[in-house]
């Protein structure tokens, strides 16, 4: 309830989007929900898609240099679909340059994402490396259907990604 940020020219402009537009209205909300959340410790992993995964990217990286607003319980993300925010470039940038900071995160990419295009899946990937890792497929700007070939494979390369991560 009115805790997802939005961005200029977001209904009107088609060639704005969330990855390329240097401004996000109610983005301290969304984080602080996310957070809260997370600050339970209900939950050992975050997963996002499309914008979400923007989200998660940002949450994410604030958890793993400790720069959060609250305790996170925050073990691993899983980033489907992603793409760099840019108004948080400089939060990853930070990540990225902090060698003691980290949190492993799988990257689902898909190279025929027309939304977030797969290139920019993995820049956002980079600013989690080492603990970065990727998983492709072939749904586009959605999940593998459960009725695909594929799932199965991505299903159970999601599952050992938590079960190696979680504790």
């Amino acid at each position: 309830d009115g805790v997802w940020w939005e961005y200029e020219g977001q209904w009107s402009d088609d060639s704005r989007r969330s990855f390329n537009v240097e401004r996000y209205e109610g983005a301290d909300e969304s984080i602080a929900v996310v957070e809260q959340q997370l600050s339970t410790g209900r939950f050992s992993g975050l997963m996002g898609l499309g914008q979400g995964a923007l989200l998660a990217a940002i949450v994410a990286a604030r958890a793993a240099l400790g720069e959060t607003s609250v305790p996170s319980s925050l073990q691993f993300a899983i980033i489907c679909g992603g793409a760099t925010p840019m108004p948080f470039k400089p939060l990853l940038t930070r990540l990225r340059d902090t060698a003691d900071a980290g949190l492993p995160t799988l990257h689902c990419l898909s190279a025929a994402d027309a939304n977030h295009p797969a290139e920019l899946g993995e820049e956002l990937a980079s600013y989690f490396e080492p603990h970065a890792e990727l998983s492709w497929h072939s749904a586009g700007s959605a999940l593998p259907p459960t009725a695909s070939a594929e799932w199965p494979e991505w299903r159970d390369q999601v599952v050992a990604f938590i079960t190696r991560h979680e504790s």
